[in-house]
């Protein structure tokens, strides 16, 4: 008796640790948000000449998420993929239709015009709002989703403010 009241508690812990207690604690490491995360942008394509995807906060292969969350299909994926082999030999998706993956945020003055840009946390240092965000159970951020031409216009204005404090600094008298 005291054999099947051991193995019973340990079931229902063992339960409530993969259930509860290990997506709380480890979302982040578990690829939460990917579903979210691809499933928006998928929503958002056909209102974007082209969408970034940086991969800088987690190399996951993010190509592979794209690809299961959307269903997409084998042949459209054959026929609408960019890729290469880097210097170790390994495949490095870089481009499924709209979508492209980047090691990190390209340079903002490099985006093309209509982009969606998705991002992790901290990626984007401008004084810009994302237009979407992904948080993990616990709250914590996980993905931040900006439109570009609003990342372009927030870098020219903080590039003209410098700009400005810089004269203000050069000439105190003014």
């Amino acid at each position: 008796m005291a054999l099947v009241i051991i193995a019973l508690s340990s079931m229902t812990r063992l339960a409530f640790d993969t259930f509860f207690q290990i997506p709380q604690v480890s979302a982040r490491y578990q690829r939460y948000g990917y579903k979210e995360l691809f499933q928006y942008l998928e929503s958002q394509k056909s209102n974007y000449n082209q969408i970034i995807v940086s991969r800088k906060n987690d190399d996951a292969k993010q190509y592979i998420h794209y690809l299961f969350f959307n269903k997409t299909d084998p042949d459209f994926f054959r026929n609408n993929i960019i890729r290469q082999r880097d210097k170790n030999g390994w495949v490095q998706v870089e481009q499924i239709d709209k979508v492209h993956f980047y090691p990190t945020t390209p340079e903002l003055e490099l985006l093309p015009d209509n982009s969606l840009v998705a991002v992790g946390e901290h990626e984007i240092q401008l004084q810009v709002k994302p237009i979407y965000t992904i948080n993990d159970p616990k709250g914590d951020r996980l993905f931040e989703i900006y439109n570009g031409d609003q990342l372009k216009n927030a870098k020219r204005e903080y590039e003209l403010e410098l700009m400005r404090l810089k004269l203000i600094n050069r000439n105190p008298n003014e």
